[in-house]
């Protein structure tokens, strides 16, 4: 049952959200700090 209400109410906030300017990119910006994180992590 709860599973069906939590269900039921992202259905319902799913009509506020928005879409993320630049959403395209995220993959590209991910490998960016990836990259910048491993370059960090051996100095």
């Amino acid at each position: 049952m709860a599973l069906r209400w939590a269900s039921s109410m992202l259905l319902y906030a799913e009509r506020k959200f928005r879409r993320v300017r630049g959403y395209k990119r995220i993959p590209e910006l991910v490998k960016l700090l990836e990259t910048l994180d491993n370059k960090k992590a051996s100095a």
